[in-house]
């Protein structure tokens, strides 16, 4: 997992994208940030305990402004709030954040940046089927739980297999 300095720098750098868009120079006063349930999103909610981009706006003298964490999960949620501009930094996996930007090419109000992951982990089927070892026991009569159709990596990578 990164650490701390490097989630902050990268937060940092997309609200100095945030506060200078296109073609126009605007002060930002109210920072809406995504974040969802799991280890993945610590990052933010130590950002968000100790007042962090608060913090470091104000010691750069950029802007004072107000941050607030909402409660956002699964790619295809994140990305709808996202378009329905209802949060400014979306904290999405690699499937939400290539949809979102499709999405958003070519809307010149809506300018997508991605930037570095904020955590890592790995990916672990579960199934209470003790006879299921692998996703070549999955059959017609089973059910796999997704966070996100299409957007979600679980997803893509079950359609992944599915091609296969």
């Amino acid at each position: 997992m990164a650490n701390d300095t490097t989630v902050l720098g990268i937060v940092l750098a997309l609200v100095l994208a945030l506060g200078a868009p296109i073609g126009a120079q605007a002060e930002v006063g109210l920072l809406r940030v995504s974040r969802g349930f799991g280890v993945h999103y610590l990052p933010l909610y130590v950002m968000e305990a100790k007042g962090l981009l608060q913090k470091q706006t104000a010691s750069t003298g950029l802007c004072d402004i107000k941050v607030e964490f909402l409660l956002v999960d699964g790619g295809n949620h994140i990305n709808d709030a996202v378009l329905a501009g209802t949060i400014d930094i979306a904290s999405t996996g690699t499937g939400g954040f290539l949809t979102l930007w499709a999405k958003a090419k070519g809307n010149p109000k809506l300018e997508v940046i991605g930037l570095g992951d904020s955590a890592s982990g790995g990916m672990t089927m579960t199934s209470r089927n003790p006879a299921m070892k692998s996703l070549r026991d999955v059959t017609e009569k089973d059910r796999i739980a997704v966070p996100g159709i299409k957007t979600s990596l679980g997803a893509i990578i079950l359609q992944m297999a599915v091609a296969k």
